[in-house]
């Protein structure tokens, strides 16, 4: 049991740590479909603000409780420009069924399902939730493996400082 906690917390560490080393790192762009079909291209959401970007599955807990918060911020700031994206981890899960959790949940941001785990695999995701907020030129501004209570809070305050570079020249 002490080899599995301390494999598991090892990865995480490993995770956390290669996306952290630079937090002006550039994170590479990428393209896929939300629950409608329709192509959801970073680059074009970019161009009108920052995008945070959360992976997610309908069974994570924390996940969840996220979202929620996550959503809150959204409604806050999408009028400025401002984009989510939740990339679904689950493998399971229809199209339909998950338009149906993520309606049930009132979660109105885009969802990309990502069964294969290609775009997970991009960025390298260990744990669940990971979410990444980057804004002008790709640049991260914030990146959190898991939920704790109060992450919004700080969320919040990389938001604006992300926007604040849009509005240099």
């Amino acid at each position: 049991m002490l080899i599995l906690i301390t494999l598991i917390l090892t990865l995480f560490q490993v995770g956390t740590r290669s996306l952290l080393a630079d937090e002006k790192q550039i994170l590479p762009s990428f393209k896929g479909r939300d629950l409608g079909n329709r192509l959801v291209e970073v680059e074009k959401l970019l161009a009108k603000g920052p995008v945070l970007i959360t992976f997610w599955a309908t069974w994570c807990a924390p996940c969840l409780r996220e979202m929620e918060k996550i959503e809150v911020l959204y409604e806050k700031y999408r009028e400025k420009g401002f984009s989510v994206i939740g990339i679904n981890q689950d493998v399971i899960k229809s199209r339909a069924e998950l338009r149906t959790f993520v309606k049930t949940r009132h979660i109105s941001f885009l969802i990309i399902m990502d069964r294969e785990r290609k775009l997970g695999n991009l960025l390298h995701i260990t744990a669940l939730p990971s979410t990444f907020l980057i804004g002008k030129d790709r640049h991260l501004y914030f990146f959190r493996t898991g939920y704790r209570e109060g992450d919004e809070k700080i969320l919040e305050k990389k938001i604006v400082e992300a926007f604040s570079d849009y509005s240099k020249k």
